[in-house]
């Protein structure tokens, strides 16, 4: 949100176009913006736990390219991971969480800012919301820091980040999130990903990683 409010990315684009490696693969298909709403349609599931254990698996696979697995890796390239990867359904067409869609959106972001995604968190967010302790962020064997799991904060911290994203936050003149990305986790949700919610019978959905987005909200 805050590198879209400053021009340097536009959600509407491939994500070949900021990869340059992906051209000419199934991510000249895939726009930002499929993957910031976990509709990418790619066919690399991660919401089935025995996928963590089944070495045959897609998302095992994964797993070892990141060095999330102690076990040896089977590669530590991840461009060489998303390269052959292939759909499961069109772009947009329907909500499938995976965690291959978080981490392409942080390769992204270094690949934009020339700076690892650990670097930019502690930069963009970290540091200026005042935190009272450091924040802890899972890396791989291979040194590479880990988006889609393993941030650990204190509680008060915790609480610190979840301030960011309410009324009282949004309407500061010097907000640290950009007024644009609250607007856009609105606006630019797509309807084929509305489900009803796990915890009621409301309808949600999901926009810009967030999985819980109600019309009211």
């Amino acid at each position: 949100g805050i590198l879209e409010d400053r021009g340097k990315i536009d959600v509407s684009n491939p994500i070949s176009k900021y990869i340059s490696e992906l051209q000419e693969t199934v991510w000249d298909s895939v726009k930002v913006i499929d993957a910031l709403n976990m509709s990418s349609g790619i066919d690399c599931m991660t919401s089935i736990p025995a996928y963590y254990y089944d070495d045959g698996s897609c998302f095992y696979d994964y797993l070892m390219s990141i060095g999330w697995q102690v076990r040896e890796v089977v590669r530590n390239d991840l461009i060489e991971f998303y390269s052959p990867l292939s759909f499961k359904r069109p772009p947009g067409a329907a909500f499938e969480y995976s965690n291959i869609n978080t981490t392409i959106l942080s390769l992204i972001i270094e690949r934009i800012t020339n700076k690892s995604i650990h670097e930019s968190i502690e930069e963009e967010i970290w540091q200026k919301m005042g935190p009272e302790n450091d924040g802890l962020l899972f890396m791989g064997n291979g040194g590479r820091s880990c988006t889609f799991g393993g941030f650990s904060m204190t509680l008060r911290d915790l609480a610190r980040f979840g301030l960011l994203f309410t009324n009282s936050e949004m309407n500061k003149t010097n907000a640290m999130i950009p007024a644009s990305y609250y607007q856009n986790i609105q606006m630019l949700h797509n309807p084929n990903l509305t489900t009803k919610s796990r915890f009621s019978d409301e309808l949600k959905f999901n926009s810009y990683q967030w999985d819980e987005i109600y019309e009211d909200h």
